[in-house]
């Protein structure tokens, strides 16, 4: 038996909903969690956490991407504006961190790592701070609006 489009919008949604979740919950557990956590560990040297962090952040990077494209696909599918218009954000913050925040937070790394003076700090590290945030926030309030009451139309 087929389903009827309404009973295939609210699966879509429920789908979207749920990768909207799984994908905030891999951005908390790594951007927040486990990048935190390097630091804390006593034997760990500053220059190798930072080297860790390079290479964590390079693989989340390349997941945000398959993320990107997964959700793009799920919200064009569904064909609502509102799923389109938080896609776009999403998307805009991926390009701003990728364009003008990691860029600048890998050479940092980099000049630490090899032992060369850090020039006075910049603005980059609170704007990925807040960018992930954002992201995290965005995230959830699309999970909020795809799982809500199956009554109410979902974007």
């Amino acid at each position: 038996m087929l389903s009827s489009p309404s009973s295939s919008g609210q699966n879509l949604a429920r789908l979207l909903g749920a990768f909207a979740l799984l994908w905030a919950g891999l951005i908390i557990g790594v951007s927040f969690v486990a990048s935190s956590a390097r630091f804390l560990a006593p034997d760990l040297s500053l220059p190798i956490a930072l080297q860790i962090g390079v290479v964590t952040f390079g693989v989340l990077q390349k997941i945000n991407w398959g993320a990107l494209l997964i959700s793009a696909l799920l919200a064009w599918l569904s064909g609502t504006r509102t799923a389109k218009g938080l896609w776009l954000l999403l998307l805009g913050m991926e390009l701003f961190l990728d364009s003008l925040v990691l860029p600048v937070l890998s050479a940092r790394a980099a000049l630490y790592m090899g032992s060369t003076p850090l020039p006075p700090g910049t603005w980059h590290h609170a704007a990925y701070g807040i960018t992930e945030v954002a992201r995290v926030l965005v995230l959830l309030f699309w999970a909020f609006l795809c799982l809500r009451s199956r009554r109410e139309s979902a974007p």
